[in-house]
């Protein structure tokens, strides 16, 4: 038998492949036969450019940064304060820390509406930077809608039905009184007493937009231990025991009721609706 390979055969057999070009690589070349050293010091080079471009970019960075902290061109000349009823002008831009000639990169928006959120009288408010010199500050107050004697303190009572701040003489004064406010239930069920304090706001508002208001305005709302409320109204005086809530049919009989007292010259110092028994009934006391 002939045991010779064919040319082709033996041509292949005896051509090396890449890796054995690569194994055959002399000691300090890379395998594509470049000298190490070359392939270390192109690296270097390419890593010095990179922290070059990172050291020029922080630089730059720095000095924007500097220029626009130092440059009058960024100086605040514009305060604008928008929603005050109670708080001055003067009052709002203490408490924000906003001035005239402050860089205005310098200046903390955030931090300003925290601390303007810290006044009693403030429920939101919003400070914004207006490039390339404005500060522009939005309040929104609480309205006292009523006072609530509580404690033996007296305190402003928001529209919300949440209390402000204890009255101070600068303070507004007429306004409806709350009271019947149980000092122990306070201090054991907070929300409780204050959801009661809610309800006789919504009371409050619910007397004002009948007729009988514009005669006899709000006074006094006492909250009872029962749940019961007493509206006191008019500069006289009159008593309205409305009873448990819901008290708008309450109301609306009283109304008709010292309307027709008042055609009979009659005038009526207490009346009663608060009979659960017979809750057709009205009772009235004349002075």
């Amino acid at each position: 038998m002939n045991s010779k390979k064919p040319r082709s055969a033996r041509t292949r057999a005896s051509r090396p492949s890449a890796r054995d070009a690569e194994a055959e690589a002399p000691d300090g070349e890379a395998p594509e036969g470049r000298p190490l050293g070359a392939v270390v010091a192109q690296g270097v080079k390419v890593l010095s450019g990179v922290l070059f471009v990172a050291a020029v970019s922080t630089a730059l960075a720095f000095g924007l940064h500097y220029y626009a902290r130092t440059t009058p061109r960024f100086a605040i000349t514009s305060l604008s304060v928008e929603g005050i009823r109670r708080l001055s002008r003067e009052d709002v831009l203490s408490l924000a820390g906003a001035e005239l000639g402050e860089n205005i990169f310098s200046f903390d928006a955030q931090a300003a509406q925290a601390q303007l959120i810290r006044s009693p009288w403030v429920e939101r408010a919003e400070v914004r930077r207006k490039l390339p010199s404005t500060i522009e500050i939005s309040v929104r107050e609480h309205q006292p809608a009523a006072l609530l004697v509580a404690l033996k303190k007296t305190f402003l009572v928001s529209e919300q039905g949440q209390v402000i701040k204890e009255a101070s003489p600068g303070d507004p004064h007429d306004l409806p009184v709350i009271t019947g406010i149980s000092v122990a239930e306070l201090r054991r069920d907070r929300p409780a007493e204050l959801a009661r304090v809610k309800a006789a706001l919504e009371l409050l508002d619910h007397y004002d937009e009948l007729p009988l208001a514009k005669n006899y305005p709000a006074e006094e709302v006492h909250l009872e231990d029962d749940g019961g409320a007493v509206l006191t109204v008019g500069a006289t005086g009159l008593a309205l025991a409305l009873g448990r809530p819901p008290w708008t049919g309450s109301l609306h009989r009283a109304v008709r009721i010292v309307g027709r007292t008042a055609e009979q010259g009659g005038t009526p110092g207490m009346v009663f609706l608060d009979s659960e028994a017979h809750p057709e009934r009205a009772v009235v006391r004349l002075r």
